[in-house]
């Protein structure tokens, strides 16, 4: 049987077909507005996210790793510098007197430091000075940010621009090089004392590519030699003049001695050779 073809079903038809029409109309708007919010998803993680885009050093922090700053302000004079090195939640650093150290915060584009450990070395000129400097700049919580592969550290007193020390002070060889005896810590632990060499005292070594050694502990002269192995020196025993030696230089000649008795670690960091041995830390500095 045929339906029915009058006006009465032709209209009929066309209800129903504005109803399809409207539902297909739906459906396209919809997902035009699912695909628009897909591509802006899309641009978004290619873009970092439109207004916050930008990276956020509040979750950063420099690299893990050793810094040196120059061109300081007073009390610094000429030629002197920082040296800052960055660890896990932690920081130390050093002018020209003591070492000093804590816990470091990096977070929302501000260093915060916790309480500051120091060594107590008795250091002439301006040494205190600038430790009282360093310590009250670091407690007015400076802004820090990225500057290449360093990093500057800014406050209402002063500006400091760090950079890597290897870029600035490449590491000396430990052969070749004359290296001087700049402090002594009793111990190697963080209850250890550090103290300055005496002034007027002048001990020196001297380790040649072929293993012979020249020293200088304190008083009198010696030789040896010295095997090197990864990041440990075993130095044979040590033959010296027969000076006597009281007061400061055989003090320090002493202990020289004792830290050479036996295996020994060492470390170089730019221009800083530490030998570890005896339960006695040498720190030396490369003779310019």
């Amino acid at each position: 049987m045929r339906e029915p073809n009058g006006p009465a079903a032709r209209h009929s038809r066309m209800i129903v077909l504005r109803s399809v029409l409207a539902m297909i109309l739906v459906w396209a708007l919809a997902a035009c507005a699912t695909g628009n919010e897909a591509d802006n998803a899309r641009d978004g993680d290619e873009t970092g996210g439109g207004s916050d885009a930008t990276p956020d050093i509040a979750l950063s922090a420099p690299a893990v790793g050793e810094y040196v700053a120059g061109d300081l302000p007073e009390p610094f004079g000429p030629g002197d510098q920082i040296t800052l090195r960055v660890g896990e939640g932690e920081l130390s650093l050093r002018a020209t007197c003591n070492s000093m150290g804590g816990e470091a915060d990096w977070s929302g584009g501000v260093l915060r430091v916790g309480e500051l450990a120091s060594t107590m070395m008795g250091c002439p000129g301006r040494g205190h000075e600038q430790d009282e400097f360093l310590s009250a700049f670091l407690d007015a919580e400076p802004a820090w940010s990225p500057d290449g592969d360093g990093f500057t550290l800014t406050s209402d007193e002063a500006t400091f621009e760090f950079r890597p020390m290897s870029e600035v002070d490449p590491d000396k060889p430990l052969a070749g090089t004359t290296w001087l005896l700049e402090s002594i810590a009793d111990g190697t632990g963080p209850d250890s004392s550090v103290s300055s060499v005496p002034a007027g005292v002048k001990s020196s070594l001297l380790i040649r590519k072929n293993g012979a050694v020249q020293l200088k502990p304190g008083c009198n002269t010696g030789r040896t030699e010295v095997e090197i192995a990864d990041d440990q020196l075993a130095f044979s025993p040590v033959a010296l003049t027969r000076m006597a030696c009281p007061g400061p230089r055989g003090e320090v000649e002493d202990v020289v001695l004792q830290a050479l008795d036996g295996p020994v670690g060492y470390e170089i960091k730019g221009s800083t050779l530490t030998l570890t041995g005896q339960d006695v830390q040498l720190v030396y500095r490369a003779a310019e």
